[in-house]
């Protein structure tokens, strides 16, 4: 049972609702901008570090709600940890260089930002080339021996804790480190951060 696997017609509008949902955070938090990221990564503000750890705080404990109540069901996929180091390191240096990541440019072009559709244009393009080097990745990286043990000693890290609960508590933890890192930028020097926030 998979209640909120929807087909059809209603996949269609619940997409649409939460797509538009989605688009409307992003532009009211200021991430589909990519001043924000460029701030973010200059240390100028942490709005988007911010924002992001809070959702993830809210989202984990949400979803693990929902998996008590039997909504939603784990679906675990098989990883490759150099794939996902490798695929975390050009993701972490795409959204430098490019100053969005695929569901902010998205909004950025529905807003009229001109300047992500060359964004949204590279994204497109990686579609194909991934599905070129497939059979190299399965030959090469897939099969790079992984850290000896690394996974035992991740599951020691939460053994006797509930890991839904410790990773939403360290993700509201840093959204009130990094909070506390703006507020005392904006407090020090003449006019706080405002200038940076009317431009």
């Amino acid at each position: 049972m998979q209640p909120l696997a929807l087909t059809g017609t209603y996949a269609t509008i619940a997409a649409i609702i939460f797509g538009a949902l989605l688009g409307f955070i992003l532009i009211r938090s200021e991430l589909a901008w990519r001043k924000t990221f460029i701030d973010q990564f200059s240390m100028k503000n942490s709005q988007l570090f911010k924002t992001l750890f809070f959702s993830m705080a809210v989202g984990v404990m949400l979803f693990y709600a929902l998996k008590l109540a039997g909504v939603v069901h784990l679906n675990i996929r098989a990883n490759f940890f150099w794939g996902s180091a490798l695929g975390g390191m050009i993701c972490a240096a795409g959204a430098v260089f490019c100053g969005q990541v695929p569901s902010t440019a998205v909004a950025s072009m529905g807003a009229g930002r001109i300047y992500a559709i060359w964004v949204f244009a590279g994204m497109m393009i990686a579609l194909p080339f991934v599905q070129l080097i497939s059979k190299f990745m399965t030959q090469t990286i897939y099969q790079w021996p992984k850290p000896a043990n690394y996974a035992e000693r991740l599951d020691q890290c939460f053994t006797g804790s509930n890991v839904f609960l410790t990773f939403s508590v360290v993700s509201l933890v840093l959204c009130l480190f990094f909070g506390f890192i703006q507020s005392g930028k904006s407090g020090g020097g003449k006019g706080g951060g405002k200038k940076g926030d009317s431009e």
